[in-house]
């Protein structure tokens, strides 16, 4: 239930709201070819869109150079503007720059439309060889487009203005320019100059393309939708279905025309009536585009329409009963003879055989037949199906047709499971319908009724429901009786339930309670986000009491504790921790309960206890030391995961100033060296620190007070070293306090091994002075590349014996291991995103930069070898405010044209990229590089953005097209839990790379992570497939070499090798669900499926025993079918029937799998399906 977006559901305009989803402007150009004498365009709002306020522009400027683009997108300086009632005009210079793409664009009724309108030079070269400005197509359909010479010039040279930046075309010296297949991509605006004029002249030919984003008449996200029948010339917007019609023309079909001269979407305007002017061109929103009003045609539109045409630019055909007769030129009526046999309506237009699905004098109805069959076209009966009706449909009362149904049933709000849900269910029929003709089954509250026409839509609240329930919606007729059903299953978020128990440790009448964060490492229910957890409690025969409860401030924490205190000594505990996600009910079920504790009685006598361990809360358990009736408190908190980072130090010594004990010197020293020994034997690498002494003269302690310091650690791995040299401490004064004794004790704080964890954090600052120029330390390990043949084998056993860990952690450390002076420069410094991430001076990037001087032209990004070449990858940080200039002046000077991210803007409220992109129809502009956003399309978990850019200033530089990958369900500092999606952008950023094109640009937030292991999986692919070895450890080394910290964590190095092993041995096993039956007709065939099967099973892992414990139990064998069938605890179900003895048995062969379904609609969904052996008896 990750994707909640789809699931919340609106009511359709169609049935609430005026039909259409666009403001009512009609743009007319009246001097079309008017540039550089007297040029001006007008905005006429029609009703109910008549005082909106309008804005006038253009998306780009072609002129000013050969290869680019004017920026500005703003009307020529020099024009004005007027209104005249409903009228907007703008008067345009009359220097050449009134040339090009105008537009106007309003605002209403939570729509925003813009209409577009082109001019042309009166100094042109060429023109549309047929007059339209224009041409709209369909998707899938060939197009040619043509011009014609006006004025000497050359040959033509075709242009395409890619929403900014201009390309040349493979048609240059032709007058025609024809695109096969076109589709949404090829629709741009087209520009011919001639070769003997320059760009910068404005003596261009202009067309537009406007490509339907569906097949003829089809519209909607799927293009599955039929279109009404728009008569007379209209377009059907894919994207609404509603007909855009001609100048000339209106009402839903197109149907009614406006007359002579007449206009608008009400056929309210007149054009012969000054100050208007009949000819030009008249523009509509897309996808309908400009033409002549109707009646006329030509480049001027003022050609009258030949004998037998009629309509906008004369495009349609005169259908009048007398062959020689010629129908009006503005409506097509043939007032004379009539329409031909077989056609009616104003123009002849309506058949008299509807097509399949409609009916009606003007076949407008749909006839809801079964199976889309025909129906008779006065009465609607379905004779193509015997009158059998399409489902949720039935006959009117008095009618025998399909009219009356339920045409939309949908929730409109999506709560948490049990909560009040909002429903609307929308009927139509020929009857007369009451709001009590709809009704929901159950316990629905009926709460309100909008009527449109036919339309009937009641509105309901129902509370009390269950995810995945199924709710009816009934249509009423003939007292009370049902007519029509339709069933909708509920969606709704369920509350998130932790599966594992929680671990307990006992502490002085207390307990501290641990769990993993829900969705971390194991497969829990519900959906989230987790907003806080609740820690419950109780006692034997007791019920559950509330603990405290833990907010959630980082997502990406995986582990949580809490202490509960205080607790009973002597008394047996359980505890259970539920998690509660956002809203009203959010709050989960318990988890099952962690096993029955004793607190301890009174606080340890020595230092045992809790070990010192780390949690993702950056906390580290207390050590609590006691020597002689002195308890020294010592709160350990290091701020990440890092061994390296500073380890903060609270202590606090507390003296008890009853019967105090004279203590002599040994008594001080020998429990401390004690301490130093049994903490040895436990840790590998420790830091000892020591109380620093204020005051030359230590100050008393009173009974019951404290006296606290805090300490830091060293950031040095290269020695164990105090802050400060031990304080010698004179015995008279540790003995001149009269109210007690107070012990100068030695604390030890325990860094995480290396070996273990070297997980960078990227908030620290370290030093870099004395380092060497290139690496000089040798690999601690030496490892041959591994042949493939034996790579299943080996990432199987490397993995069940955890030897990538180990190699991983063989590798350089977070700290620095060659030079990065230039990094620390004071005006470089804030030039990285994080100070223990900087670049390496050897394999740095180096902007160009005027000055002669090597500390400039700095930026955090280095190069990284590749296969066969080493300048194949720059890995670089995400950029900040600072850097996004520079960002884009590396793009140029390196010659990028992959760029793939891996990070999104903000993650876990924390900023981790500037977004360096425009928006669509944007143009934006950083380092002197000029960027235009022409296509943002999504492709499951990523995005795939095209750019243009251009070098502001440079004619003679080509603009280039960028393209950015942006992967954007990548976790930080962890691994997606699917490696497909992974490969997949791999593959196609690989497949998007041009030839002569520079590095590619990988970057996350710190640029060594996620930008890490993209870069050693497309870099081993080409090695396997080149040499049928992998050398992965010496790679994933090398760039160590060059970068810091780079693959960051040990789960990501496993990751390389998982994704490695699946491109390698099962390769691209998608298939496109219409290819699926054909697909697996070929496997049976060729018995190619048990082949597939084989290998599925040669690489996947086999289950461990410790990661099954519970099916490895003696007591639940019998509940295995067969031994090896074992299932992991991370994704098994839990029961929850208590038993009457009160032990749990919450053990089922069963797995929870993912399971990935890429709908039509785009979304990729995951869902999860629960498979179950075969039950035993």
């Amino acid at each position: 239930m990750e994707n909640f977006g789809h699931r919340l559901l609106v009511i359709l305009s169609v049935i609430l709201s005026v039909r259409g989803d666009t403001v009512h402007l009609t743009m007319v150009s009246p001097t079309p070819y008017g540039a550089g004498s007297s040029a001006s365009i007008s905005c006429f709002r029609s009703s109910p869109d008549e005082d909106v306020t309008l804005s006038f522009g253009r998306p780009f400027q072609i002129g000013l150079h050969r290869s680019s683009v004017q920026t500005s997108t703003t009307l020529p300086d020099g024009s004005t503007q007027s209104v005249n009632g409903q009228v907007v005009t703008q008067d345009l210079t009359s220097s050449n720059n009134a040339t090009g793409l105008f537009y106007c664009e309003g605002s209403n009724r939570n729509l925003t439309t813009r209409v577009y309108s082109i001019i042309h030079s009166i100094h042109r070269r060429f023109q549309p060889g047929d007059g339209q400005v224009t041409r709209t197509v369909n998707k899938g359909e060939n197009v040619t487009l043509s011009v014609i010479p006006v004025n000497s010039g050359g040959t033509p040279l075709w242009r395409r203005t890619n929403d900014g930046v201009v390309d040349f075309m493979s048609a240059s010296g032709l007058d025609t320019l024809t695109v096969s297949s076109a589709d949404v991509v090829h629709g741009d605006l087209y520009t011919v100059i001639a070769s003997a004029v320059g760009l910068e002249n404005n003596h261009f030919s202009m067309i537009r393309l406007i490509v339907r984003g569906c097949a003829a008449g089809k519209w909607g996200p799927a293009c599955v939708e039929l279109c009404d029948m728009c008569y007379n010339g209209g377009v059907c917007d894919d994207k609404t279905g509603d007909c855009i019609c001609p100048p000339g023309f209106s009402g839903p079909n197109c149907l009614t025309a406006c007359g002579m001269h007449k206009f608008g979407w009400n056929c309210e305007f007149d054009c012969a009536s000054p100050p208007f002017s009949c000819t030009g061109q008249f523009g509509l929103p897309d996808p309908y585009g400009n033409s002549c009003i109707s009646g006329y045609m030509g480049a001027y539109c003022s050609n009258r329409c030949p004998s037998g045409r009629f309509g906008a630019g004369c495009t349609q055909t005169c259908r009048c009963r007398a062959g020689g007769e010629a129908c009006d030129r503005f409506t097509g009526e043939c007032a004379l003879s009539g329409c031909q046999d077989g056609l009616s309506g104003t123009s002849c237009q309506i058949s008299g055989t509807c097509s399949t699905g409609m009916y009606g004098l003007d076949c407008l109805s749909n006839c809801h037949c079964a199976n889309n069959a025909a129906c008779v076209r006065d009465s609607g009966y379905c004779s193509g199906s015997n009158g059998a009706c399409a489902d949720g449909f039935k006959s009117d009362v008095n009618a025998n047709n399909c009219q009356t149904g339920i045409i939309e049933f949908q929730m409109l709000t999506m709560p948490n499971q049990g909560q009040v849900v909002n429903f609307s269910c929308a009927a139509t029929s020929g009857d007369v319908l009451t709001a009590d003709s709809l009704m929901l089954s159950g316990s629905a509250t009926y709460t309100s009724t909008m009527r449109e026409g036919n339309v009937l839509n009641n509105t309901f609240t129902m509370s009390g429901l269950s995810d995945n329930q199924q709710i009816i919606c009934y249509l009423l007729r003939n007292g009370g009786n049902v007519h029509v059903v339709q069933t909708l299953t509920v969606s709704l978020f369920v509350p998130p339930y932790l599966s594992q128990p929680p671990t307990v440790m006992a502490g002085p009448l207390s307990a501290t309670v641990s769990w993993q964060a829900w969705g971390s490492d194991i497969l829990d229910f519900g959906d989230g986000p987790v907003i806080k957890y609740i820690v419950y409690y109780n006692q034997v025969q007791s019920g559950l009491s509330s603990g405290g409860e833990v907010q959630v401030t980082d997502l990406s924490q995986v582990e949580y504790s809490f202490v509960v205190q205080p607790l009973a000594p002597s008394t047996q505990y359980q505890f259970s921790v539920s998690a509660v996600r956002d809203g009203q009910g959010g709050g989960g079920p318990r988890s099952p309960t962690s096993a029955w504790i004793y607190p301890l009685a009174t606080p340890p006598p020595t230092t045992e206890g809790p070990a010192i361990t780390e949690s993702s809360t950056g906390r580290l358990t207390p050590v609590v030391t006691t020597v002689e009736g002195l308890t020294t408190l010592v709160d350990l908190t290091s701020p990440s995961h890092d061994p390296n980072s500073p380890v903060s130090v609270d202590s606090t010594t507390v003296s008890t100033a009853t019967n105090p004990t004279p203590m002599s010197l040994v008594g001080v020293v020998v429990p401390v060296v004690i301490v130093l020994v049994l903490l040895l034997i436990l840790v590998i690498l420790l830091i000892v620190l020591v109380k620093r002494i204020r005051d030359k003269k230590h100050a008393e302690v009173d009974g019951g007070s404290s006296m606290q310091g805090k300490f830091e650690s060293s950031n040095d791995l290269a020695s164990l070293q105090t802050i400060d040299n031990p304080i010698s401490i004179p015995m008279e004064d540790i003995n001149s306090n009269p109210n007690g004794d107070v012990v100068p004790a030695m604390t030890l704080a325990v860094r995480p091994e290396s070996s273990v964890s070297q997980i960078s954090t990227l908030d620290s600052s370290s030093p870099f002075a004395g380092l060497p120029l290139y690496p000089t330390r040798e690999r601690e390990l030496k490892k041959d590349p591994i042949p493939l043949k034996d790579f299943v084998a080996y990432v199987r056993q490397a993995i069940q014996g955890h030897h990538l860990r180990d190699e991983w952690s063989s590798f350089p450390g977070i700290e620095a291991i060659c030079s990065c002076d230039v990094s620390q420069l004071p005006d470089n410094k804030m030039k990285n995103r994080y100070r223990n991430i900087p670049a390496y001076d050897h394999c740095r990037v180096i902007l160009e930069h005027e000055k002669e001087d090597p500390n400039l032209g700095y930026i955090n990004a280095c190069y990284i070898k590749g296969y066969k070449n080493d300048k194949a990858y720059i890995a670089t940080q995400g950029p900040n405010q600072a850097t996004s200039h520079d960002f884009w002046k590396m793009v140029w000077q390196e010659n990028v044209r992959i760029i793939v991210n891996g990070t999104n803007l903000v993650e876990d409220g924390k900023n981790k990229c500037a977004k360096y992109w425009p928006d669509m129809e944007q143009l934006e502009t950083f380092g002197g590089i000029s960027i235009s956003l022409v296509k943002d399309e999504t492709r499951g978990e990523y995005r795939v953005r095209t750019m243009i850019i251009a070098k502001i200033g440079d004619s003679k530089a080509t603009p280039r097209t960028i393209r950015q990958f942006h992967y954007t369900s990548w976790p930080d500092k962890d691994v997606p839990k699917d490696v497909t999606p992974v490969l997949r952008l791999i593959k196609d950023f690989s497949d998007a790379t041009p030839e002569g094109a520079g590095p590619y640009l990988i970057h996350c937030s710190a640029g060594v992570g996620r930008t890490g292991a993209i870069i050693a999986i497309h870099a081993l692919l080409q090695q396997a497939h080149a040499e049928k070895t992998l050398d992965i450890y010496n790679f994933v080394a090398d760039m160590r070499d060059h970068r810091v910290s780079i693959v960051q964590t040990p789960v990501q190095y496993i990751f390389v090798h998982l994704a490695l092993l699946e491109a390698l041995f099962s390769g691209d096993t998608c298939i496109p669900s219409s290819s699926l039956k054909k697909r697996v007709a070929e496997l049976k065939k060729k018995k190619k499926m048990a082949e597939e099967f084989e290998q599925l099973n040669t690489i996947s892992p086999v289950p461990i025993a410790e990661r099954c414990r519970s099916s490895v139990m003696e007591s639940n064998h019998n509940k295995n079918r067969l031994p090896s069938a074992l299932v992991p605890e991370s994704c098994r179900p839990f029961l929850m029937t208590p038993r009457e003895d009160g032990m749990e048995y919450n053990y089922i062969n069963a797995a929870f799998v993912d399971v990935r379904l890429n709908l039509w609609t785009g979304y990729l969904l995951k869902e999860r399906v629960l498979f179950v052996i075969d039950s035993l008896k």
